[in-house]
């Protein structure tokens, strides 16, 4: 940016060292600025002329300064700021510096006090390729250096040595070696880590019986020759890894578990424990088979509209009210809230179907019930393909009303195709898991909590998201008997297409027994495609459809009446009533009033 006039360049307060009179000064830095257009900017933020030439005069008697043109002078600075080091203006610099001896030494009034000079060294500057010689404080000024670094150079000129730049050099007594702090991040990343399934981002966790001090004790076994403290391989590892370490594993795979015992046995002979380790193998690979779907499929939908993925689960039950007493609540039984989620794979957003035990129950009529709620709530979409990922637990996903209300779908041309996966027992991980995770912390954050709204409250600010959760709160209306519905238009079971025949062996018929397959493909109206293992090439085909009859959806309701609380949960809960404030007290009296009865239901 140029300065075309003389209030367009700001000049510093503080006058350059080299200058007789700041009027001089500020006219030399207009000129200098017009002629350059060079600006500079300070670490205030403010606009201040680049470093360059001060003044005409050089306080000399030659005046070596006015012998050069303004732009001389900017070429002798630009010329030597371009260098590509220090080292290199330094060698430049050296160059044009000559020591002498002293030639004539005169007498001094206080000689007794000062040094006598030495050397005399003559300064001279490189215009044009022409060595002219100056005086010291020209020299100083064309160039820009301190007069610290000049004397620094006569030095090293007199002792024969070439200047080298050892700024940022000194290696400190403390610094550690660079093998090893490479054997450390060696060390630390030779541990095993697991992904958290239940957060939201990536979480990576060590092992649960590993800790920063024991990772040191056995770094220090494994490198004794490397002498470093406790501390500062801890600074290390906070500052370098986000790792954590993990809990004790729950709820692991039983066959996983059985495996791994035989492996480890110690009575177990050679060829057993290679068996072991066979099936785990295999195990293993299969299980992570319905991952590998759930991937490739969340893939699919984000770049094919015409493909809704959907994973359905329950969460575990919530307990109302939550108070933090001690003594008494401790051990008495509270109300149920279920929450039954349904997490699409797309937009990573879950609705959610609330109610408390008083409602509804857990079985497969609610889960047909909130999937045909849910899919009619989305008409706009018309979506040609679905895919369903769920547990195998047979009172809510895995069992013939399910299957056959799937089923139904396509033959009413709601889906062209649907797919369904269900894992390996032990390995059920899945991402409404992560969504139930967000609001199980939440939770954690509420003192207390008393009513099944404010439940719904907590939920809807679970995530930074505020359409991550959709609510919708369950009302006996909304759920349907579809158990005694599918018995009209489905057989129960039958023998599949490929071992139909008098010609199959008896040992080899197949019939449709649901909890032995895992993957699930319906393209039709009359038949179910079934594989022991998710896309597996060895398939069944089973036609299920029984009549040609047109299938319509049930009409008769599932609950017709409040369905009752056990007597004796029903006791503890109004024993709770003192602790709960005024404001919800509304809620409680009509929990109280609810009709009572001798058993819980079985599917909760």
């Amino acid at each position: 940016m140029s300065s075309n006039s003389e209030s367009e360049v700001e000049i510093p307060k503080k006058r350059k060292k080299g200058s007789i009179h700041s009027e001089c000064y500020k006219r030399n830095i207009i000129k200098k600025a017009k002629l350059r257009g060079l600006q500079h900017t300070n670490y205030a933020g403010k606009n201040i002329p680049a470093k360059d030439i001060a003044g005409d005069n050089c306080c000399s008697r030659k005046k070596c300064l006015s012998l050069f043109r303004e732009i001389e002078k900017c070429n002798m600075l630009q010329l030597f700021n371009e260098m590509d080091s220090k080292d290199q203006q330094d060698l430049h610099l050296q160059r044009l510096l000559e020591i002498h001896n002293v030639s004539r030494k005169r007498g001094k009034i206080n000689a007794v006090r000062n040094k006598p000079k030495s050397l005399t060294v003559k300064y001279f500057v490189l215009n044009e390729k022409e060595r002219i010689e100056v005086c010291k404080n020209a020299f100083l000024s064309i160039y820009g250096v301190s007069k610290k670094r000049c004397e620094r150079l006569v030095f090293l000129l007199k002792n024969n040595k070439s200047p080298r730049d050892m700024r940022g050099k000194n290696v400190s007594g403390n610094a550690i070696a660079g093998h090893i702090i490479a054997n450390i991040r060696s060390h630390i990343e030779s541990y095993p880590v697991k992904i958290s399934h239940y957060t939201s981002k990536e979480v990576r966790y060590l092992d649960s019986k590993l800790s920063v001090k024991l990772m040191y004790e056995m770094f220090s076994q494994k490198h004794p020759d490397n002498k470093i403290s406790y501390k500062f391989f801890w600074t290390y590892f906070k500052e370098n890894y986000d790792l954590k370490f993990g809990r004790p594993a729950k709820d692991t795979c039983p066959t996983c578990e059985e495996l791994n015992a035989k492996i480890k046995s110690e009575t177990l002979n050679e060829g057993a424990k290679r068996v072991a380790v066979a099936e785990l193998l295999i195990h293993k690979r299969r299980s992570k088979k319905f991952y590998t779907a759930l991937n490739s499929t969340k893939t699919l939908s984000e770049e094919n509209d015409d493909i809704l993925s959907i994973s359905i689960d329950y969460m575990a039950n919530v307990s109302l009210p939550q108070i933090p007493v001690q003594d008494d609540l401790y051990y008495f039984r509270q109300l149920t809230v279920c929450t039954f989620g349904i997490h699409n794979l797309k937009t990573k957003n879950m609705t959610c179907y609330v109610y408390h035990e008083g409602v509804a129950g857990k079985g497969a009529n609610d889960v047909c019930s909130f999937l045909k709620h849910y899919f009619d709530q989305d008409k706009e979409h018309t979506f040609k393909k679905l895919h369903i990922f769920c547990d195998n637990c047979c009172g809510q996903n895995k069992n013939n009303t399910m299957v056959r209300f799937l089923m139904s779908l396509v033959e009413l041309k709601r889906f062209e195709e649907i797919q369904i996966y269900f894992p390996l027992r032990g390995h059920s991980f899945m991402p409404c898991d992560r969504d139930f995770g967000l609001i199980k912390r939440q939770l954690n954050k509420h003192e207390r909590y008393y009513t099944v709204q404010e439940y719904i409250e907590i939920i809807t600010k679970a995530s930074k998201d505020p359409q991550k959760f959709s609510i919708v709160e369950v009302s006996r209306d909304l759920v349907f008997d579809y158990k005694n519905w599918w018995s009209d238009f489905y057989r129960r079971t039958c023998l599949s297409n490929e071992s139909y025949g008098k010609n199959v062996p008896r040992s080899k018929k197949k019939s449709f027994t649901i909890s032995s397959f895992y993957h699930m493909t319906i393209s039709s109206a009359e038949e179910i495609v079934c594989r022991e293992f998710i896309n597996s090439f060895v398939s069944d085909t089973f036609r299920l459809r029984n009549t040609k009859r047109t299938i319509t959806y049930p009409t008769t309701k599932v609950y017709t009446e409040k369905l009752p609380i056990n007597e004796k949960k029903m006791a503890d809960i109004k024993n709770t009533i003192k602790f709960i404030p005024d404001t919800y007290l509304a809620f409680w009296e009509e929990i109280t009033a609810w009709p009572t009865g001798e058993n819980d239901r079985e599917d909760q």
